[in-house]
């Protein structure tokens, strides 16, 4: 599944977040799971950053910012991108409840439901640690 940005001016080489939505947070609950409590884990103090490389980049979470690399760029200058790591937790739930969505239609997974209702916990959890976060 690949993101479309209706305003690309607003993060710079946004196509690096689609990236590391569609090759590298496999779309397992598992792999989900754990890119979200890494982060959680930033927000919630437990961590100062969250560091890690996948399949096509590396990203450095903080509590207000993630910075995503590519690894494999086509000159010594690699793509890098910056957004609210709070607004990457986000797409990444709401990228996932997609992907379990279309799964389903498909005959791929059958818990829909449990997976779903975690996405909608998790999302709640999101909305308080942004309040959290603003003040």
């Amino acid at each position: 599944m690949r993101l479309e940005f209706e305003n690309e001016q607003e993060s710079k080489n946004s196509e690096l977040i689609s990236l590391f939505l569609g090759s590298d947070v496999q779309p397992s609950i598992g792999s989900v799971k754990d890119t979200i409590r890494e982060l959680d884990s930033v927000f919630n103090g437990k961590k100062e950053k969250f560091e890690c490389s996948y399949n096509g980049s590396c990203i450095e979470a903080y509590k207000h910012q993630e910075i995503i690399e590519e690894l494999f760029p086509d000159d010594d200058n690699p793509l890098t991108c910056q957004i609210e790591t709070i607004e990457l937790r986000k797409l990444i739930l709401t990228w996932y409840r997609a992907v379990v969505i279309y799964q389903n239609k498909q005959g791929v997974i059958e818990e829909k439901e449990e997976v779903l209702d975690w996405i909608e916990e998790k999302q709640k959890i999101g909305e308080g640690l942004e309040k959290n976060l603003k003040r």
